[in-house]
C-alpha cells in the first residue's frame, strides 16, 4: 500500500516533467488558454502587491526580505553543497549529488514553464487611473495604428520619468486615446524591449476596437502613484525572465523538503523528524513567498504555481533521486529501499549505459526548450544547471574519476629519498609508494583542518573554472565553425529573434513570425529612433548563414556549449575534490564510488 501511495504521488511531478519535455508541442496551446488567464488574473493581482508594500514597508523588513532572497540563490547552494560531500564521507557525496540533481531539474521545469505561460512580473504592468470607461469607440485603422506607436515608444531602456513623459507628450499632441484591456489598463509584456501590449488589447487595436478613456495619469516603477509596484533590490530591475510561476518559492519548497527525505532514506533521520522537516520546509517556503510579494517581483499567483510546482516535484523526486544515483553506480542502502533502481534496469556493470541515458534525456530536455514571446534568460538557466548536474553525474560514476587514479599512481623514490622517507616507506617496506601515500606524507597539520580542506577545495573548483572557460572560449568557436552549415542549424538555441544582434533568417523553424515596431511607426508617419542592428563584419565565418548571435562575434550556440560544459567540468571537479579532502583529513578515500 505504501509503494502504491508513493507511486500516486510521483505521478504528478512525472507528469509535469513530460509536458516540460514536450514542451515545443504543448507551449501554443498553454499562451492561447492557460497562459492568458494567468496574465490576467496577474494583472489584476498587481495593485494589491503595491498596497502590501505600501502597508508594510519598512528598512527591517528590507533587510531580511534581501537576506532570505539570498538563502534561496545559486551561489547559497554553491556555497553549501561542496562542504557536505567533501567532509561527509560518501553518503555526503550522494546527499549532495542527489540534491544538485533536485535543483537542476527543478530550475529547469520552472524555466520551461516561465517562457510557456509568459505571464511578466507585477512592476512591469503600467496602469491609467481612469475612473470610468467609454463606450468602445469606432477607432479607424489609422488611428489603432497610431495607438500602437504611442504604447511602443514606452521602452524598458528608458529611464520612468522620459518613458511616462514621451506616453504623455504623444498622447497630448496626437489626443489619442489610451488603448484598454477591458479596463483602465495597459501592460508591457516585453521584457527586453517593451514593445508586447497584451494579446486582447493587440487584438483590439488591430480590428479597431480598443476601448479607451482619458489618459490622465500613468504610474511606472521609481514614481510614486496609488499602483505602483516598487522593485525594492536593485537587481531585480535588469532581470529579464516572466514571473509565473516563481522559482524561489518552488525550490524553496523543494529542497529543504527533499533534504530531509533524502536524510531519511539514508537512515540519518527518523520518519517523525523527517515529517518535521517537511513541515518546516513548508513554513519556510510559506515565508519566502511573502518576502517574494513584499520585493515586489511576484504576484499571488506566481507565488500558488511555484508552490503547485514545487509539491509536484518533490514527489517525483522523492521516488527517483536516489534511484538515479544508484543506477549510476553509487554506494547507496541497499537497492531494495530505491525500488525504483531495478525499474530502471541498470545494474552493476551498465553504469555507462544509465550515464548516457540520462545525458540523452538531459540534452532532450534542451533540444525541446519552448521559444519564449520575448528575449529572457530562462534557457541559459535551465543550460547551466542541466550541465552542472551532468557533470557530478559524471564524477560519481564508477572508473570515471581521474583524482582518484593519479592517487593510485606509484612513486619510485631514489636510495636517497628512500632512505630520508623511510618513515613513508614502512607500510610498503620499499622505496615505491603511492602517490596518495606520498602527498599524506608530506601534507602539513594545517591542511588537515576541516576549515582549511574546505578553503582549498575552493581554490581548486575556481581554478578549474576559470582555466576550463579559457580553453573553452578559445576552442569552441574554431570547433563549431568546422560543423558543416546545415548540421549546425539543427541545433541552434531556442532563443527570441530580440535576443539577437543580428536578425538571422529561418525564424519560422521557431514558430514566429518577424515583426518589427518599425514597420507600424512607419505606418503612423513616424520615423525610427535607432539604426538597424549593427551588421557583422565579413571575417565573421557565420555572416548570413542563420545563426543567431548574441554579440557581433559570439554565437548563442558557443556561448550555450561553453556554460554547459565550464559548469559540468566544475561541479566535476567538486565532486572529484573528495578524494583529496577524505586524504587530508585521514579518511579512506572512495577511488571507485560502487565499491
Amino acid at each position: 500500500m505504501t509503494s502504491i501511495l508513493d507511486n500516486a504521488l510521483a505521478l504528478p511531478g512525472a507528469a509535469l516533467f513530460g509536458v516540460c519535455l514536450l514542451a515545443k508541442i504543448f507551449t501554443p496551446r498553454v499562451r492561447r488558454s492557460f497562459g492568458r488567464r494567468v496574465y490576467n488574473i496577474a494583472y489584476r493581482q498587481h495593485e494589491g502587491v503595491a498596497r502590501l508594500q505600501k502597508r508594510l514597508r519598512h528598512p527591517l523588513l528590507d533587510l531580511l526580505s534581501k537576506f532570505t532572497a539570498l538563502t534561496v540563490s545559486v551561489e547559497f547552494y554553491l556555497l553549501a553543497l561542496p562542504p557536505l560531500m567533501w567532509l561527509a564521507g560518501q553518503h555526503g557525496v550522494v546527499a549532495g549529488l542527489a540534491i544538485c540533481q533536485c535543483m537542476a531539474l527543478s530550475t529547469y521545469m520552472t524555466c520551461v514553464m516561465k517562457d510557456m505561460l509568459s505571464s511578466p512580473r507585477p512592476y512591469m504592468f503600467f496602469r491609467t487611473c481612469a475612473t470610468k470607461l467609454s463606450a468602445p469607440p469606432d477607432t479607424a485603422p489609422a488611428t489603432a495604428a497610431a495607438v500602437q506607436a504611442t504604447v511602443a515608444t514606452v521602452t524598458a531602456n528608458a529611464p520612468p520619468k522620459d518613458a511616462v513623459a514621451t506616453v504623455r507628450a504623444a498622447a497630448a499632441v496626437n489626443a489619442i486615446p489610451t488603448p484598454l484591456n477591458g479596463a483602465a489598463t495597459v501592460a508591457n509584456a516585453d521584457l527586453s524591449a517593451g514593445r508586447h501590449i497584451p494579446a486582447e488589447t493587440a487584438e483590439q487595436c488591430q480590428s479597431g476596437k480598443a476601448y479607451s478613456a482619458p489618459p490622465t495619469q500613468f504610474v511606472d516603477r521609481g514614481l510614486g502613484g496609488p499602483t505602483q509596484v516598487a522593485v525594492i533590490e536593485d537587481a531585480y530591475r535588469s532581470e529579464i525572465e516572466y514571473g509565473a510561476p516563481s522559482m524561489h518559492t518552488w525550490c524553496a519548497l523543494v529542497l529543504p523538503a527533499y533534504a530531509g527525505i533524502l536524510a531519511h532514506q539514508l537512515g540519518a533521520l527518523s520518519a517523525l523528524q523527517c515529517a518535521a522537516v517537511v513541515a518546516g520546509a513548508g513554513c519556510w517556503a510559506t515565508w519566502v513567498a511573502l518576502t517574494r510579494l513584499y520585493l515586489g517581483v511576484h504576484t499571488p499567483v506566481d507565488l500558488l504555481l511555484g508552490a503547485l510546482g514545487g509539491c509536484a516535484s518533490l514527489g517525483f523526486w522523492r521516488q527517483l533521486g536516489l534511484a538515479q544515483i544508484a543506477a549510476l553506480g553509487a554506494t547507496v542502502p541497499a537497492t531494495e529501499e530505491v525500488p525504483w533502481a531495478s525499474w530502471l534496469g541498470f545494474y552493476k556493470g551498465q553504469h555507462y549505459l544509465a550515464l548516457a541515458a540520462v545525458g540523452g534525456l538531459y540534452v532532450t530536455a534542451l533540444a525541446t526548450y519552448p521559444v519564449p514571446e520575448s528575449h529572457t534568460t530562462s534557457y541559459e538557466y535551465a543550460v547551466i544547471f542541466l550541465g552542472a548536474a551532468y557533470g557530478g553525474l559524471i564524477g560519481c560514476t564508477a572508473n570515471c574519476s581521474l583524482v582518484s587514479h593519479l592517487l593510485q599512481r606509484l612513486v619510485t623514490f631514489g636510495n636517497a629519498a628512500a632512505t630520508a622517507g623511510g618513515g613513508g616507506n614502512r607500510n610498503n617496506g620499499g622505496p615505491v609508494i603511492t602517490a596518495a601515500e606520498a602527498l599524506a606524507a608530506v601534507a602539513p597539520d594545517a591542511l588537515r583542518q576541516p576549515v582549511a580542506v574546505v578553503l582549498l577545495g575552493f581554490v581548486f573548483v575556481a581554478a578549474v573554472k576559470l582555466l576550463s572557460k579559457a580553453m573553452l572560449s578559445e576552442l569552441l568557436p574554431k570547433l563549431l565553425d568546422l560543423v558543416p552549415l546545415r548540421l549546425r542549424l539543427l541545433w541552434q538555441p531556442p532563443v527570441h529573434p530580440s535576443g539577437c544582434v543580428e536578425s538571422k533568417p529561418k525564424y519560422a523553424r521557431h514558430g514566429h513570425k518577424k515583426t518589427e515596431t518599425v514597420v507600424t511607426r512607419a505606418e503612423s508617419g513616424e520615423g525610427s529612433p535607432t539604426g538597424p542592428p549593427p551588421k557583422l563584419q565579413r571575417r565573421q565565418s557565420s555572416v548570413g548563414r542563420g545563426v543567431f548571435m548574441k554579440t557581433p562575434t559570439l554565437p548563442y550556440d558557443v556561448d550555450f556549449l561553453r556554460k554547459f560544459l565550464n559548469y559540468g567540468i566544475t561541479v566535476y571537479a567538486v565532486i572529484e575534490y573528495r578524494h583529496v579532502a577524505a586524504l587530508l583529513l585521514g579518511e579512506r578515500s572512495q577511488w571507485h564510488p560502487s565499491q
